[in-house]
């Protein structure tokens, strides 16, 4: 990203950091060697490999990434389970 102005607010960049977020996870899941159904086990370890990636995107920004949180992973099956006992 890079243009004439000093500053740039969230919204000229969200597009670019979230597209930079699912690439990095795309990635990750993709080079993983975790099945689908243990990632939800092993989402600490999984959010903190995603840190790195993300960061290196980010640090290609220019900018520093604090902090990531990764919230649960779940199968469409669970999620279909979860779904329909919670409407019947």
């Amino acid at each position: 990203m890079s243009g004439t102005r000093e500053r740039y607010s969230v919204d000229d960049l969200s597009g670019q950091l979230r597209s930079t977020v699912v690439g990095s996870i795309t990635d990750l899941f993709a080079e993983s060697q975790v099945p689908f159904l243990d990632m939800a086990s092993q989402q600490d370890e999984l959010a903190a490999q995603l840190k790195g990636k993300v960061g290196e995107g980010f640090a290609k920004l220019g900018l520093e990434l604090d902090g990531f949180v990764s919230r649960t992973c779940r199968s469409r099956r669970t999620c279909r389970r979860s779904s329909t006992s919670a409407s019947g």
